[in-house]
C-alpha cells in the first residue's frame, strides 16, 4: 500500500512536501478535521507569489509576498540556502520587488469559531523552490 506521497524538485532530491497516507482525505480536501480537541495545526502549502518586499540581510526576517488574486502577507524567510545566498551575494537575481517565486510555507493555525486562522507571526518560508539556487 502507499504510505505517503511526496513532491520533489528533481530525481535525487529530498521531498519538499510529504502527505502521509493517514492524511490523504484531509489534505486532498475530501473532508475537514472535526474539532476533537485539536486547537492548533501546521500546514505546508506551496504557493506561487510575487515578492513585494525582501529583507536584504542574511538573518531570518519577515518578507512580504503577494499571491495572484489574494492579499499580501508577511512570512519569515527561514530557507538557509536563500539566507546564505544573500550573505554570499549569489542570489540568482538582484533582490527587488516583483520577482516571481514559488515557495513552501509553514503556517501555524488555530481553530477559532470553527475556522482555521493563521496565528500572528505564524507564517515561515521554509523553502524557495524557484528561482532555483545552485
Amino acid at each position: 500500500s502507499v504510505t505517503a506521497v511526496g513532491i520533489k524538485d528533481g530525481g535525487d532530491s529530498q521531498p519538499i512536501f510529504m502527505i502521509p497516507n493517514n492524511r490523504f482525505a484531509e489534505a486532498g480536501g475530501l473532508w475537514a478535521v472535526e474539532d476533537g480537541g485539536i486547537q492548533e495545526q501546521i500546514t505546508q502549502p506551496v504557493m506561487e507569489v510575487i515578492l513585494v518586499k525582501p529583507a536584504l540581510v542574511h538573518t531570518p526576517r519577515s518578507w512580504t509576498f503577494k499571491p495572484d488574486g489574494l492579499p499580501e502577507f508577511d512570512a519569515v524567510m527561514r530557507d538557509g540556502k536563500v539566507l546564505q545566498a544573500i550573505q554570499d551575494k549569489k542570489f540568482p537575481e538582484q533582490l527587488r520587488e516583483g520577482i516571481r517565486m514559488t515557495i513552501r510555507l509553514e503556517v501555524r493555525e488555530v481553530l477559532v469559531d470553527g475556522q482555521w486562522k493563521a496565528v500572528r507571526r505564524g507564517r515561515s518560508v521554509m523553502r524557495v523552490i524557484s528561482p532555483k539556487l545552485d
